[in-house]
């Protein structure tokens, strides 16, 4: 009778579970983490909806990062200095990010929501560029420039600093 419960409890939950993730919205925001370019960007967006410097700061790739894409490309290890040096702003790039989209007018973050994802070079590659993040917020729409992500062995971080890039109200098409 016990073993019975225990694998009738553990089913329920599996159950559960899995009408928990199939009635997940695809634009809903949730720390999705960083295995691909759209969880990263589904995260990043988390960060900033929630006020989450911490998690989005570590979203920003490290020396770590940076060697093992250095590393893959045989590429000059020079190429680590000049990273370190650009370091301090992606570090402060939350704090330009939140006070750019306060003065485009975005001040509550809490109806944002994910709307898609736009770069430049074959996602399966270590890097990409031109990583633009496109959200909406009501009717208005807005981009977060990411600029250039790149893949290491523990997920895609973002490279560049990254910055608020638009925000405007959705024009209605006339009929």
């Amino acid at each position: 009778m016990r073993k019975f419960t225990i694998t009738k409890i553990s089913l329920l939950t599996s159950i559960l579970i899995l009408i928990f993730n199939c009635n997940s919205s695809p634009n809903s925001l949730e720390n999705a983490g960083n295995k691909t370019p759209e969880d990263l960007s589904k995260t990043i967006l988390f960060a900033l909806q929630n006020n989450d410097k911490e998690l989005y700061n570590s979203l920003i790739s490290t020396e770590h990062e940076v060697k093992f894409f250095i590393d893959k490309l045989e590429m000059n290890p020079s190429n680590l200095k000049s990273f370190m040096s650009n370091h301090p702003k992606m570090m402060n790039s939350f704090d330009v990010i939140m006070a750019t989209a306060k003065s485009y007018g975005l001040t509550d973050w809490n109806n944002v929501e994910y709307s898609a994802i736009s770069y430049q070079g074959p996602i399966d590659a270590l890097k990409t560029d031109n990583f633009v993040i496109d959200f909406t917020n009501g009717e208005y729409i807005g981009k977060l420039n990411i600029g250039s992500i790149i893949r290491s062995d523990r997920g895609w971080f973002i490279n560049r600093r990254p910055m608020f890039w638009k925000y405007y109200k959705e024009k209605k098409s006339s009929d």
